[in-house]
């Protein structure tokens, strides 16, 4: 029996609060993921969870079982009494790894995107790139085309200042225009601490768009799995295709890394340019950043060819 629709949000559900979630697809089943991290996941409508002896003490009454033939045996989660269930799942997403990051070799290498031989960003070489000056936007009407006016190099370390201060400058700015300032403050600060910035930097592919005297303008971010993390644009910049371009690329490393599925968690100043870009809203959601709930939208796109 496969799991429905109805209990995967009644987790996702109990969950909020405790930090970003999304789920995905897999085997038929689902992974719900928190903070990046593969947490809880989903069979036959049961909750499982790692052994792991971080939660041991917590779980020793608790059920087990094996999610599939061939697994190894988990933790049962009661997912009815939401206390002890965020207890025990803080717990875990505090020890557990982000999933490593696996490139895939091609001996192609004219079809290489620039990040395909680049599969962390945080441990690349000085390598970079600028984008041809003039590059097909939509394959279905060649005569739409995006002219590249920014430079794009990955990102890394040592722009963690200039990206925090980008950060900070547009949430408290540009997205003010949607938010409270008790909430833009909140979410400013999410980006305060430098090793949080590493931490994302060592699990997603960053790119930056860098103007002509290299400052940068905008920077966006995609996983392995097709998770686009972020997309921000300096307040100096909006309306000037800095998220076009960068969207662009992020797409182009999505088809490169064979992901067919695209999603996003989406503030409410940024919706209409995901939905103009092809994006579909699939839920409202209230997301805690730092200590305040904020809405957002978990949207989607498909990259397959019809």
């Amino acid at each position: 029996m496969a799991s429905n629709i109805d209990f995967l949000e009644f987790v996702c559900s109990q969950l909020e609060g405790i930090g970003t979630i999304r789920h995905r697809k897999m085997f038929g089943e689902y992974m719900i993921y928190i903070n990046e991290k593969p947490i809880v996941l989903i069979c036959d409508n049961i909750a499982y969870i790692k052994k792991h002896p971080a939660i041991a003490e917590m779980m020793q009454e608790a059920e087990t079982g094996f999610p599939y033939d061939g697994a190894k045996e988990h933790y049962i989660l009661d997912v009815e009494h939401k206390h002890p269930f965020m207890e025990v799942i803080s717990a875990l997403e505090k020890v557990l790894p982000y999933p490593k990051m696996k490139g895939k070799k091609n001996n192609s290498r004219n079809n290489i995107h620039p990040f395909r031989e680049l599969p962390n960003i945080g441990t690349q070489t000085e390598k970079e790139f600028i984008m041809a000056k003039e590059i097909t936007n939509d394959k279905t009407n060649p005569s739409k085309r995006l002219t590249s006016q920014y430079k794009i190099h990955p990102l890394k370390e040592k722009d963690i200042p200039e990206m925090q201060n980008l950060f900070r400058t547009t949430v408290l700015n540009i997205n003010i225009q949607h938010y409270t300032k008790e909430e833009v403050e909140d979410w400013a600060s999410c980006g305060d601490d430098p090793a949080r910035w590493k931490e994302l930097l060592s699990h997603n592919q960053y790119i930056g768009a860098f103007d002509e005297n290299d400052c940068l303008v905008g920077f966006s971010s995609m996983n392995k799995e097709g998770y686009l993390h972020s997309m921000f644009v300096h307040k100096d910049w909006q309306g000037k295709g800095v998220a076009t371009q960068l969207l662009f690329e992020i797409e182009t490393l999505a088809q490169q890394f064979n992901v067919t599925d695209i999603t996003s968690e989406v503030s409410l100043t940024a919706r209409p340019f995901f939905e103009k870009k092809g994006y579909k809203v699939i839920k409202s959601q209230k997301v805690k950043a730092n200590k305040l709930k904020l809405t957002n939208f978990v949207m989607h796109k498909s990259l397959r060819k019809e």
